[in-house]
C-alpha cells in the first residue's frame, strides 16, 4: 500500500495554489484516493479549507447568482477579515437547493455572513459610512454576533408591505421566509455597497426583527450622503418589510464531485 505523501511534499511556503496543485496531482496519480480525500474533509484537516474554497458546489452558486453572490473572497477583501477553520467549514457547502437559488437570483443576495456584530461591522468599514449616532450602542442586538453561515436576503422591500403595521406585514411572509436581524441587514447592505457600488433599499426604510426600548421595530435605510441610518418609530407608510430565506439542510461536500482529473 502506497503511503500518502501529502503533508511531506507540500512546503509551508508553497501557499494555497501549491496545496491545490499537490492535492490534484496526488489524486490524479493515484497517490490520494477519493476515500482519503473525503476523510480530509470530514476530519476538518487544514487542507479542507482549500478544498472547500474551490468546491464546485460553491462555484455553481456563484454562477447562478451572478452579481448577487457575495462570497468569502468579497468579505475578506471589503471587511479585512481572515478565514479561520470555523469559517472555512461553515462556507464549504451551500445550504440552499439549486432550484431555490435559481428562483431567488434576481431579487435576493446570497452572502457569506461571517457573523460580525452590528458594532463590529461599523468599526470594520469605518464610521464614515454610518450616520453619526450612538443611541443603539448599548443594545444587545447591536453588540451580539452570530455563527457564520450563508444567508439569502431579499435585496428590496417585500411587495405591498408599505402602509401596514407589523402584524399586517407578518401576514405577507411566505412559509419559508423570516425577518432578518439588524446586523444581518447592515452586513449585506454594506458589503454589497462596497463590492458592487449598489445602494440597497434606496429611498426605503425596512423593518427588522430588533426592537428599541419602546417596542418599536428597528429600521434600516440606504447608505445616503450621511451614511447608513438606523431609526425606529416611523409611520407605517414609510416602513416596508425586509425578509430572508432560512438555510436548509446542506448536503455534505463530496470529494468525488470535484472531478479535478476529468478532461
Amino acid at each position: 500500500m502506497r503511503k500518502n505523501k501529502m503533508v511531506g511534499s507540500v512546503s509551508e511556503q508553497s501557499g494555497i495554489l501549491g496545496v491545490v496543485k499537490e492535492i490534484v496531482r496526488q489524486l490524479c496519480d493515484g497517490e490520494l484516493t477519493k476515500e482519503q480525500g473525503q476523510l480530509i474533509i470530514e476530519h476538518h484537516n487544514p487542507f479542507a479549507k482549500v478544498i472547500g474554497m474551490v468546491s464546485s458546489v460553491v462555484e455553481r452558486a456563484r454562477e447562478i447568482m451572478g452579481r448577487n453572490f457575495l462570497g468569502v473572497d468579497a468579505v475578506v477583501r471589503r471587511f479585512r477579515v481572515s478565514v479561520t477553520d470555523e469559517i472555512a467549514k461553515a462556507f464549504s457547502v451551500i445550504p440552499f437547493a439549486e432550484e431555490v437559488l435559481k428562483a431567488a437570483k434576481n431579487d435576493h443576495i446570497l452572502v457569506a455572513d461571517f457573523g460580525n456584530s452590528f458594532l463590529d461591522i461599523r468599526d470594520k468599514v469605518g464610521r464614515g459610512l454610518f450616520y453619526d449616532q450612538n443611541w443603539y450602542d448599548s443594545y444587545r442586538w447591536a453588540r451580539e454576533g452570530e455563527a457564520p453561515q450563508w444567508r439569502l436576503i431579499r435585496k428590496d422591500a417585500v411587495p405591498d408591505s408599505f402602509n401596514k403595521n407589523w402584524g399586517e406585514q407578518q401576514s405577507l411572509l411566505q412559509a419559508n421566509e423570516v425577518v432578518p436581524r439588524v446586523r444581518q441587514m447592515a452586513y449585506v447592505i454594506m458589503l454589497n455597497y462596497l463590492e458592487n457600488n449598489e445602494r440597497l433599499f434606496e429611498h426605503t426604510w425596512v423593518r427588522t426583527l430588533a426592537v428599541d426600548s419602546s417596542g418599536d421595530h428597528v429600521l434600516l435605510g440606504s447608505i445616503a450622503k450621511d451614511g447608513l441610518d438606523v431609526s425606529t418609530g416611523l409611520t407605517t407608510a414609510a416602513a416596508a418589510l425586509s425578509v430572508s430565506l432560512p438555510p436548509g439542510n446542506p448536503e455534505p461536500l463530496i470529494f468525488e464531485r470535484l472531478n479535478p482529473c476529468s478532461s
